[in-house]
């Protein structure tokens, strides 16, 4: 019984994954130029800058409250 667990287990992970991909994952549909182009590389330089604010809480409230003696 040993024996063919390991012959199991060997069997399972001796083989490399498959990491093709389908031409439909390696392409996405602009909607600027209605056209498929493909998705870019990790390695490639990034070409949009991404920012994002995150509120504190009642972060609206105390921004009211203590520039409110701007507005008076």
């Amino acid at each position: 019984m040993c024996f063919l667990q390991l012959v199991v287990y060997i069997y399972c992970t001796s083989s490399e994954p498959n990491l093709g991909h389908h031409d439909s994952e390696k392409y996405y549909l602009d909607p600027m130029i209605n056209s498929k182009v493909p998705f870019p590389s990790l390695s490639e330089e990034a070409s949009v800058d991404l920012t994002v604010v995150v509120p504190a809480y009642n972060e609206e409230k105390r921004c009211m409250d203590a520039h409110l003696w701007l507005l008076l």
